[in-house]
């Protein structure tokens, strides 16, 4: 009878680390597996960035158009405040106003890293670059 009793016993153990190696050598094989895959990827990723050197153009044309457009958004906004200059009486609104607009412009060209003489400015936005000017010199 004791011998039984130790023979399901022992069984049981055997049983209970039979399972535990098992569940080990499943992670393990796990951890493997994953090392491999982000190796792969990694390597995938760097023979995609070979193949295809256009990828940096297109990112730079999306933000060329998407700086346009923050252009346009920015004259928008100055031709409203060149309305309401005109329509402003004594000088100290008007020179608010040009302060304002060349403050807009100064914060356009520094937010998108493009001296104003890079964008093409209407005659009529000229005078409200004078004070500017002297912030960007043109590249040659």
């Amino acid at each position: 009878r004791n011998s039984r009793v130790h023979q399901l016993h022992s069984r049981k153990i055997w049983r209970i680390q039979n399972q535990l190696g098992n569940r080990n050598l499943q992670q393990t094989r796990h951890s493997i597996n994953s090392q491999r895959h982000s190796h792969y990827l990694r390597k995938h990723l760097e023979k995609k960035k070979q193949e295809n050197p256009r990828r940096n153009n297109t990112q730079k044309l999306k933000k060329t158009t998407t700086s346009t457009a923050a252009w346009e958004r920015t004259k928008n906004n100055i031709y409203k405040l060149i309305r309401q200059e005109k329509k402003a009486t004594n000088n100290e609104q008007i020179k608010k106003f040009r302060n304002i607009i060349s403050l807009q412009l100064e914060r356009f060209s520094k937010h998108w890293n493009s001296p104003l003489h890079t964008v093409a400015l209407p005659s009529n936005l000229n005078k409200y670059i004078t004070s500017l000017n002297t912030l960007y010199t043109p590249q040659l």
